[in-house]
């Protein structure tokens, strides 16, 4: 079975249209990515680690040489699969 990530215009990660509860924020330097945590305090985003600083999340081989889309999609599954 093929999954199929959609990112949505507010940053929001969905995997087979169910939330991920990542979101992910891009600018010219780098790619974060943030968890959603919930707490009593109200809906928190704590940074997570990525592999590589910087992704194109339109392209799966960028000729800037940073990582592509495919790679940012298998990065994402890694993460899940270890924090379910």
């Amino acid at each position: 079975k093929t999954m199929s990530m959609t990112i949505a215009k507010n940053g929001l990660i969905a995997i087979d249209f169910n939330s991920t509860g990542l979101v992910v924020m891009h600018d010219d330097n780098q790619t974060q990515v943030f968890k959603k945590v919930v707490s009593d305090s109200g809906d928190q985003y704590e940074p997570i680690t990525m592999p590589h600083l910087r992704y194109s999340l339109t392209q799966d081989k960028p000729k800037s040489g940073v990582a592509g889309r495919a790679q940012f999609e298998k990065d994402i599954l890694a993460y899940l699969k270890k924090n379910p």
